[in-house]
């Protein structure tokens, strides 16, 4: 091969090698572009996976949070309405055990809101039988004619109340059970009796 075509042949082959690099350092930058673009889109999905795992976790505790505040308001409820309960038992427990004077007493200012016209049968819960004498419905009789009133005539016991008594006059009954007038006081007075105990 003569100087000229050799020159020749290692100007072709050094344009070629040339070219080689250059198609090697596009590929290389190529290559490198699309790494970082898959690198980052990577980046975002994980970010989003994350702040979505974040957002339900948060949900979760919020929820898991709010039940368990709910759980105890709802025992804290009941705790409070079981002791306004007991309050109201306990004013019942004292009513019966009311000495026979201070009973007599309450009877007799009952009957005489009560203004009977004509005679009215009382009659007195078989536990209370030992805490109203005849004479106390003697002196209750007295009370009603100074007003005017009626009278009141001891009819016996009974055992449909627990504690108390029941007036009946003519086809009505008015009927005083302990329980039933303390259980009415609830449905108006447990806002008051809760504000004592709560302060609320």
């Amino acid at each position: 091969m003569d100087a000229r075509a050799k020159k020749l042949c290692d100007k072709i082959i050094g344009e070629a090698r040339a070219r080689a690099a250059e198609i090697i350092t596009e590929a290389e930058d190529a290559a490198r572009a699309e790494i970082e673009l898959a690198e980052a889109e990577a980046q975002k999905r994980a970010s989003e996976f994350l702040g979505k795992a974040r957002a339900a976790a948060e949900r979760e505790c919020q929820s898991r949070i709010s039940m368990g505040q709910l759980d105890l308001r709802n025992k804290e409820l009941a705790l409070k309405q079981e002791l306004i309960g007991s309050v109201f038992d306990e004013a019942l427990e004292k009513l019966k055990a009311m000495p026979s004077e201070e009973y007599t007493r309450l009877v007799s200012s009952i009957i005489l809101r009560l203004r009977p016209q004509g005679q009215a049968d009382l009659l007195v819960a078989e536990a209370d039988q030992e805490r109203l004498s005849e004479a106390a419905v003697r002196t209750l009789n007295t009370e009603l004619g100074a007003e005017g009133l009626g009278t009141v005539k001891f009819a016996g016991y009974t055992d449909t109340i627990e504690a108390g008594f029941v007036l009946r006059q003519g086809d009505v009954a008015f009927n005083f059970s302990f329980a039933d007038i303390l259980s009415d006081l609830r449905e108006t007075m447990e806002g008051e009796v809760a504000a004592v105990l709560f302060g609320q």
